[in-house]
């Protein structure tokens, strides 16, 4: 139960923090978690992070401050970056501590160097490969390591849906997964789809994807929605934004299986 954003090319900063300020105070849209008690009723308030690539190397920054009443973010105002992302967090099950505050970093020669962050519930059921060790309880960081899991066996393109299609949730889950060239954001189809949205913003010289239209900050944006069950990737230096297709990869020990099976 989170909101996210990540941004490309010349990036505002003070536009990326006054969207994810905006959606945190859930005063900008209206969604399934909202509609009773109308906008304001649904706010994001345990925690934030924010990771940032410049020259080449990640730095992060993490609090367990609602977003819109931390006064470390003034210190953010001059930041120079080449790509950010930044999470804002509503928890669901684990406590509000920094160890459970995204995103999420790895970067091992196995698997390469890696951020994540997600939104939604993905379930209590993980597998992965016991070299990955949790810092905290949240289910989010399971599941990063269960996506890193499957890369070493798939390319990243099938990985994400592999394990994606295979958790079950109970609201629904978004992704965004960042390398320092591309970052790869996946939408599994759900129940809730106002609020598991993912909006494409389009300016001149810079991109974002957010999980809202925020185009009362984003002025001079296009705005282009993702639909459930999509998966696109988004080149940093080129700002290209391409669709990935979306289904399961089937190992080749399985494939060989299903054909003794038919036979």
């Amino acid at each position: 139960m989170c909101r996210m954003v990540v941004a490309a090319g010349n990036i505002d900063i003070k536009k990326v923090f006054a969207s994810a300020i905006a959606m945190a105070k859930d005063n900008n849209s209206i969604h399934e978690f909202n509609e009773a008690n109308g906008p304001g009723s649904w706010i994001h308030n345990d925690g934030w992070g924010i990771a940032w690539l410049k020259d080449d190397k990640w730095h992060q920054f993490k609090s367990t401050t609602p977003i819109f009443s931390d006064p470390q973010i003034a210190s953010f105002h001059s930041l120079d970056a080449e790509f950010v992302m930044l999470h804002i967090r509503k928890r669901m099950g684990s406590e509000t501590a920094i160890e459970n505050t995204h995103p999420f970093h790895i970067d091992r020669h196995d698997v390469g160097s890696f951020m994540f962050c997600h939104n939604g519930y993905a379930g209590e059921e993980f597998s992965y490969c016991d070299s990955f060790k949790t810092k905290g309880k949240t289910d989010s960081e399971r599941l990063f390591y269960s996506i890193l899991t499957e890369m070493k066996e798939h390319d990243l393109r099938c990985a994400v849906p592999n394990v994606l299609n295979e958790i079950e949730t109970k609201t629904g889950t978004n992704i965004i997964l960042s390398n320092k060239d591309k970052s790869f954001i996946a939408l599994k189809e759900n129940n809730y789809p106002n609020y598991y949205t993912m909006t494409v913003a389009r300016s001149e010289d810079c991109v974002m994807i957010l999980s809202e239209k925020v185009d009362s900050v984003l002025e001079g944006f296009t705005f282009e929605s993702l639909s459930a069950a999509a998966m696109v990737s988004l080149d940093h230096r080129t700002l290209e934004v391409n669709r990935i297709e979306y289904k399961q990869c089937v190992d080749v020990k399985d494939q060989v299986e299903q054909v003794i099976a038919k036979n």
